[in-house]
């Protein structure tokens, strides 16, 4: 997966060379100069990462990252400032900012910023496989026993769900009809 990142700042000169930086390292890199013009881009498509700085006209940066987090709450967003404060700082972590980067800053931090953005966004969708894969096993229902009869009942469960026919299960009320039936359905 090639991250996909977006960079908003109404400095065209910033932008273009905070672009030409992420593009040499092989990331897919789109640029804003008005935050109006980003969020609407953000409705077409999916970005991994946005960079936005926090002054800016029409739409200041935590507007901006309160506006992604409350609808992409996957996306990870740097916030960068040259007027930082640590009220700010903490107040942009408080509202699901990756970080706070403070302007000037050398491209090393700001690759590296990056980096560890993208490597925490890698390990959030690593946890939500996990357990999605874990729900998926969890929604098997567990038939309790070690009688020959519930044996019997788990073997012709397993038989029978692979195939495409009715079946009619019957018993007294809370013998585990319904039990059987989901087990047959989840396999």
């Amino acid at each position: 997966m090639t991250p996909r990142i977006m960079i908003i700042d109404d400095d065209p000169l910033t932008l273009k060379r905070l672009r030409r930086l992420l593009e040499q390292k092989g990331y897919k890199v789109s640029s804003y100069t008005s935050p109006l013009g980003a969020l609407k881009q953000m409705e077409n498509s999916h970005y991994h990462l946005v960079i936005t700085d926090v002054k800016m006209p029409g739409m200041n940066g935590m507007d901006l990252l309160i506006n992604i987090k409350s609808h992409l709450s996957t996306t990870e967003v740097i916030l960068m400032t040259g007027y930082a404060s640590i009220d700010k700082a903490i107040e942009a972590t408080r509202e699901g900012a990756f970080y706070y980067l403070e302007k000037p800053f050398t491209p090393e931090q700001f690759l590296d910023t990056v980096e560890k953005a993208l490597h925490r966004l890698q390990i959030h969708i690593e946890i939500d496989k996990s357990n999605m894969a874990k729900t998926k096993e969890s929604d098997v229902p567990v038939i309790i026993g070690k009688s020959p009869k519930i044996r019997e009942i788990e073997t012709l469960t397993h038989q029978i769900a692979p195939t495409d026919c009715n079946v009619l299960i019957t018993g007294d009320s809370g013998s585990g009809k319904e039990l059987v039936a989901r087990s047959i359905h989840a396999l």
